[in-house]
């Protein structure tokens, strides 16, 4: 019974009301026909009943000729609560796309929370998880975020350990830094060693014996603090830690060489902008995508998606492309000379230690059609180096 109920409800039944003429002629004829009527009971002027919707149609054949009333008194089930929604689409995928969305977005990533991460190493890990394809919009593997960790600790010497949590569409990164070793072997027996040749400014020794004087030239290696002695009283050699500070006025020479005539790529100063949403593994583009240039430079950055100030799960990837032509430079001796000196005074900045440098002297040259210049710098730095025995 309730089997019945059911299936009546799920395919739509009619209750219909036969009125006048032969009606008992009327019935008789459906039963013929194979028609399925339930539930009839009399009426004073006829008689009522229940049937499938499907059959309803066909009633009006077999009350053909019997001068017969029929009319629809009741209308129930599935299909009759889904006709007054019909065409309003938006009425049913509405419930649809929300289980759906229910469903899809908990395993989603939507945003990355750092928790007491220093911006150094947000900067560092964010890069490296837009470089391995975790941004918001994906569904992130376990084997991508492994991956991401390895990389961050291969790639970060400060970092002991990384942890990537992907909680309900949120990915928590959370740092451990790396503790200092203890230097074991700072009071260990042994020597002290120049790490570079230079001339010796003066010596701080706090433990050992010193093995060279101010203003003496030493080379890479030789000993500068020993720690060895032989024991006046037992003879015997004993080896204590050696401990000193050893300025020294060290020397190192940058050198260049400068063409006179060479090519260069430089900006036409026109931007190109291309902006692309990233939705998991699909890139929608927003607009249409003009060829690249031949030579160009470029900066991506990434976004969060936002919608009226609601974040999506989808990241707007900004593409600036600055094109570049190339352009034939022929410089004088004199342009030669300022641009090799330029070179020179960047690859210095590059190297650093620029406050301890005592004294730079400049150099150059025309050999053939490339000016060839030097830039002989002097320091004044610890060379000391310990080394245990």
């Amino acid at each position: 019974m309730l089997f019945e109920r059911a299936a009546g409800w799920l395919l739509g039944k009619v209750k219909f009301s036969a009125e006048g003429g032969s009606y008992e002629k009327m019935l008789n004829r459906c039963t013929d026909m194979g028609l399925t009527l339930a539930g009839l009971r009399p009426t004073p002027t006829g008689v009522t009943g229940w049937m499938p919707a499907r059959d309803y149609k066909k009633v009006h054949r077999a009350a053909l000729h019997c001068h017969c009333r029929l009319r629809v008194v009741k209308k129930r089930g599935l299909p009759f609560l889904l006709r007054r929604y019909w065409g309003r689409w938006g009425l049913l995928l509405g419930p649809v796309v929300f289980v759906s969305l229910c469903l899809y977005l908990p395993g989603t990533l939507w945003c990355v929370r750092y928790y007491d991460v220093p911006q150094r190493y947000q900067q560092e890990i964010g890069a490296v998880l837009a470089a391995n394809g975790v941004y918001a919009g994906i569904r992130p593997t376990d084997d991508q975020l492994r991956r991401v960790r390895q990389v961050v600790l291969l790639q970060s010497e400060d970092l002991a350990d990384v942890s990537l949590n992907f909680v309900k569409g949120r990915l928590v990164v959370e740092v451990s830094e790396r503790t200092a070793r203890p230097e074991l072997e700072k009071h260990a027996p042994g020597d002290i060693i120049a790490s570079k040749a230079g001339i010796i400014d003066h010596l701080d020794v706090a433990h050992g014996f010193a093995a060279v004087l101010q203003g003496q030239r030493v080379s890479e290696g030789e000993l500068l603090v020993s720690g060895t002695y032989v024991d006046d009283k037992t003879g015997s050699v004993v080896i204590t830690p050696a401990e000193a500070r050893v300025i020294a006025r060290t020397e190192k020479i940058y050198t260049v060489n400068q063409p006179l005539h060479f090519v260069a790529h430089v900006p036409t100063g026109e931007v190109l902008e291309y902006r692309t949403i990233l939705l998991g593994d699909r890139r929608i583009e927003l607009g249409s995508m003009a060829q690249l240039p031949q030579f160009y430079s470029e900066e991506v950055r990434y976004e969060q998606a936002t919608v009226f100030g609601f974040v999506l799960p989808a990241v707007l990837e900004i593409r600036s492309v600055y094109p570049e032509e190339e352009s034939e430079i022929l410089l004088t001796e004199e342009a030669a000379k300022n641009r090799a000196k330029f070179r020179l005074d960047r690859a210095l900045a590059e190297d650093g230690q620029t406050e301890q440098v005592i004294s730079a002297a400049y150099a150059g040259e025309m050999q053939g059609e490339e000016y060839v210049a030097t830039l002989t710098v002097e320091r004044l730095e610890d060379i000391a180096f310990a080394i245990p025995k």
